[in-house]
This record gives C-alpha cells, structure tokens and sequence, in this order.
C-alpha cells in the first residue's frame, strides 16, 4: 500500500469515528424522546393496559378527534404567475406545472402517506414525509454499451418513522442545523451494489 494509499485510508477512518461520535451523541441525547414515542404508541394501541381491565382509551379518542384538524385532504395545487402580464408562455408553463403536481399527488397516493405522517405527529410529535426518486434502469445498447435509461425514473413520498430520522442536537432551529440523518435499511446485496 503506498503512502498515499494509507493517508487515504486514515481520513476515511479519522471520518468514520467523527461521525460515529457524533451519532451516538445525538442518540444518547434523543434517548428519552425516543422512550416516551414509544410508550405514546403503546398507549394510542392500548398495549399499556394489561391488568384486564376494560377502560376507555382517551388518547385513542383525542387523537382521531384532532386528526381531520391537523390534516383532512390533500391541499389543490394554485400555481401561478408572479408577474400579471399578458406573456402567454408562462401562463401556459403555470398550468402545466399545476396539472402536474395535482396529477404527481393523486398517483403517488400522497394523501394516504401524509395521513399516516399525521397520526406519528399526533402520537409521538414527530411526522415525516420525505421524496425519494429511484434511479433509472441501467440498459444495454446495441453495441454492448451499458447505460443509464432515465425514462423511467421514479418520484414519490414515504412516511419516516420517528426512530429512523435524527438531526444535530446542538441546534436550536431548522436553520442551525449542520446535518440531518436517515436511516436507510439495506441488504448486504444492496449495500454491496452501492459500495
């Protein structure tokens, strides 16, 4: 292994145990959250209640009270033109891009992703959509050449669990932060293909 070799190889590891530090800090830090989600998630599905006993589950009943408050339906796309001139360009490229946000929220069931996020909001105070796109297939062309075929591409909204997102502790607001963390659960295969 050359000089520059084993340099390369100690930033990687010096990076490595930076973030290992700093992920077991916040996860320490997040500990207690973590505790009562979990506990409010017992609650709203009545595991906490062992003895027998038939009682009535007020969180249970609070929460799908104040769930069609929080969010009811999807919102309809108004797209419009900053400047209100007579430019028949962007008046036609506002209505596409409405048409095509209506029509990426009803493929994508959005409205069934947000309505879960909603419940981990009112359950544990932490609801999370986030977009992922799917790369395009790899292909072989006709002279054997392998290439990426985006036509194919993939655009849609997953609900994060609570225990799946972490942010640095140190900051106050979302305009603080210096990183935020998702946790992605991959196959050794998957790893493999990525690395």
């Amino acid at each position: 292994m050359s000089n520059e070799d084993q340099k390369k190889s100690k930033q990687k590891t010096d990076l490595h145990e930076v973030w290992k530090k700093e992920l077991d800090s916040c996860l320490r830090y997040h500990e207690k959250y973590f505790a009562e989600a979990r506990k409010y998630e017992d609650i709203y599905k009545d595991q906490h209640n062992l003895d027998g006993l038939n009682r009535y589950n007020i969180f249970f009943a609070n929460t799908e009270t104040l769930a069609p408050l929080v969010y009811s339906k999807l919102p309809s796309p108004n797209i419009t033109r900053r400047y209100k001139d007579d430019d028949e360009a962007s008046k036609i490229a506002s209505e596409i891009l409405e048409r095509t946000v209506s029509y990426f929220l009803e493929i994508t069931k959005a409205d069934t992703t947000f309505s879960k996020a909603r419940k981990d909001f009112l359950i544990n105070g932490r609801g999370l959509v986030r977009v992922y796109m799917e790369d395009g297939e790899i292909i072989e062309t006709d002279e054997g050449e392998e290439v990426l075929d985006n036509t194919n591409k993939r655009v849609y909204p997953k609900r994060i669990e609570y225990k799946d997102f972490l942010t640095d502790h140190t900051a106050k607001n979302w305009d603080d932060l210096k990183w935020v963390a998702f946790r992605c659960y991959k196959t050794k295969d998957e790893l493999f293909d990525l690395f």
